[in-house]
């Protein structure tokens, strides 16, 4: 069934708002997973770490680092809850391998920052910062399926 209208029947701050949604229903999952406590933990490990250094590092690391994290994040997660609303209205398996416009491009920025700011240590706090920042983008990475179910079952059946 296609439809031909001539103005979207939905708002852009109505979509926003729905992804919005979305997303926070996928976090809740996600935080309800095992592998979560592990990223929760070595979180506050790496954060209690940066705090030995005073106030340069964590600010450096919010102002840089973060961003650069929620940037593809926000990627990912946008497009697999879209995904999982397009293919489940259709009612189609989707292709969880797809590339992902833009993600790419994010992913290599994010590589680009984090390898900039772990060269600051030395030792054990740059292995310590490395696995961190590896083990945080791993978690995003694996809401991948998250998100498109979340989407998927954003929908009536």
């Amino acid at each position: 069934m296609s439809y031909h209208f001539t103005s979207p029947i939905l708002d852009e701050e109505f979509i926003a708002d729905f992804l919005l949604y979305m997303s926070n229903e996928a976090d809740a999952f996600r935080r309800e997973q095992p592998d979560y406590a592990v990223f929760l933990r070595e979180r506050k490990r790496w954060n209690d770490t940066m705090e030995q250094f005073g106030e340069d590092v964590p600010q450096q690391f919010d102002n840089e680092v973060l961003p650069a994290f929620l940037e593809y994040q926000k990627i990912l997660e946008t497009h697999m809850i879209s995904r999982g609303l397009t293919d489940g209205f259709h009612r189609r398996p989707l292709e969880t391998k797809a590339e992902i416009p833009g993600l790419a491009k994010a992913g290599t920025q994010l590589e680009k920052v984090c390898t900039a700011f772990s060269s600051r240590f030395q030792d054990e706090t740059d292995a310590q910062c490395i696995a961190y920042l590896k083990l945080r983008r791993e978690t995003i990475d694996k809401s991948r399926n998250l998100c498109r179910q979340c989407g998927a079952e954003g929908l009536p059946p």
